[in-house]
């Protein structure tokens, strides 16, 4: 029985195949969990505000009609979901991808408008 000599170049190219494969699926696992009934992101304190600068780019949109009400960033509100969920916290924004964004105290969520079944604000 003949053996095929492997060469780094095999033996290198083998792992960045694996890598990639790895990497691709830890991004679908993650844009899963994210995307499937709303994400959330816990934070720490001191990382508030880098984060809400990070939220205000991914979620340009400052303003948001819905259910008759008109809602700024940086409005306090409350959301009811289809799943029952209910969230409070500072409006952030809505992107493109129809996904608002809101922050808690300890963390940041991302939820789809069409699970929203209620928001109201909490002025």
């Amino acid at each position: 029985m003949d053996s095929i000599p492997l060469t780094l170049g095999n033996v290198v190219f083998a792992f960045s195949g694996a890598a990639f494969i790895f990497l691709m699926a830890k991004f679908v696992i993650t844009a899963v969990r994210m995307f499937k009934g709303g994400g959330e992101m816990p934070f720490e304190p001191n990382q508030r505000d880098d984060i809400l600068d990070n939220c205000c780019r991914t979620f340009p949109m400052d303003s948001l009609e819905m259910n008759g009400g008109f809602f700024m960033r940086g409005d306090s509100v409350r959301i009811k979901t289809d799943n029952e969920a209910v969230i409070e916290g500072q409006f952030v924004g809505v992107n493109k991808a129809q996904m608002i964004c809101i922050m808690t105290d300890k963390s940041v969520i991302a939820q789809s408008l069409g699970a929203i079944m209620e928001i109201q604000s909490l002025r």
